[in-house]
Formats: C-alpha cells, structure tokens, sequence
C-alpha cells in the first residue's frame, strides 16, 4: 500500500512540474523569425532587419508584435487571419494581426483578415515614419488600421474593405499621409479628436 501511494505522489508532483515548465515556457515571448529572417510563426520582431513571411497564419489572438525600428516586413502575398467563434463576446477577440510600437516600419504585399470585435488589422501605437502599402485589411467589426499618438506615416495602395471602420486616428495622430487606398463600405475613414488626460 505504501508503495501504490508513492506512485501516486510521484506522478501528482511530475504532473505539477510539467504544468509549471509549461507555463514558464508560454510566458516567454517567443521570436517569430528563424536565422534566415524568414517569419515561421506569431511572435516578437525585436532586430531592425528585413523579414519575410513563409506561410500563412490563423491564430486566436494578436499575431505579430514588431518592436524594433527599420523593420521591413513582406507578407509575400501570405496572409494573417483569425475568426472569431462570435463576434459579440469580448472572450473570442482576436486582437490585432500586427501591433507595431517601432519606428520606420514598412509592412507590405499580404492580406489581413480578422473577423472579430477587436482592433483588427495593424495597430500602431507612439510610433513614427512607418509605411504600409499593398495590403487588403478586413476585419468586420474592428479597425483596418488604428494609428494612435503616430506620426509621419505613409499609408499607399490599400484595399480596406468590410471593416467596422478603414483607418482610426487616435491622440495626435499628425502628418500621416494616404495615398490611393481604396475603402469598400460599411465604413470609410474615422478620425477622433485628442484626448485630454
């Protein structure tokens, strides 16, 4: 009897162990570019280089976070999609297929679908001088694309179609500049003025 219950606690503590090295493991950000700059996964795109999707992704939340200045980010005609189970419950958002915090980004050639309430196609935030050009963005109920607090941007032969709204400008949103991207209805383009606070 003793020995069928050091079994079991051996097993419950393995068990333990296993859940925590998992955790541990999903907690750290993962790169989502191998050596060759060739994008395999979601992930982190923290070195300036240039970077090339392999393969199309569908995952259930945010894809990519690109943190580092001087990025060049080609989809190579790939694309990043993410539907949601239902659109109304906050539970099933997607996130935002790119979330970009660095400066002199350029992201281009792909497609961009997210079905889901949440931002939606590339979120841009406290960032300047980035370029996003031939790229089709459709989200359904969130933002093509949200630029809030950014700056000196170049937005150039886009298809924005079925999203809640094209482009959002957000807090000081300034001197960004579009050039031939064409909007498919419901929603055109949206523009809030700065918060204060």
């Amino acid at each position: 009897m003793k020995k069928g219950k050091l079994l079991f606690a051996s097993c419950i503590f393995i068990l333990f162990v296993l859940i925590f090295l998992n955790n541990v493991e999903s907690a750290i950000p993962s790169q989502a570019a191998n050596d060759s700059n060739n994008v395999y996964r979601c992930g982190d795109i923290n070195s300036s280089g240039s970077y090339i999707l392999n393969q199309s992704f569908s995952p259930s939340e945010s894809c990519l976070n690109i943190s580092a200045n001087n990025v060049i980010l080609d989809f190579a005609g790939f694309n990043i999609s993410c539907f949601a189970t239902s659109v109304l419950n906050d539970a099933n958002n997607c996130g935002s297929a790119v979330i970009l915090s660095g400066n002199g980004t350029i992201i281009k050639n792909g497609k961009i679908i997210f079905e889901n309430r949440g931002t939606g196609g590339i979120s841009a935030t406290s960032t300047s001088n980035n370029t996003i050009e031939n790229m089709t963005i459709q989200t359904r109920l969130g933002q093509g694309i949200l630029l809030t607090n950014s700056k000196n941007g170049t937005i150039r032969n886009n298809t924005l179609k079925l999203n809640g709204v094209g482009i959002q400008l957000f807090e000081d949103s300034d001197n960004n500049l579009f050039m031939i991207t064409l909007f498919i209805p419901p929603h055109i383009l949206d523009s809030f003025l700065p918060q204060q606070g």
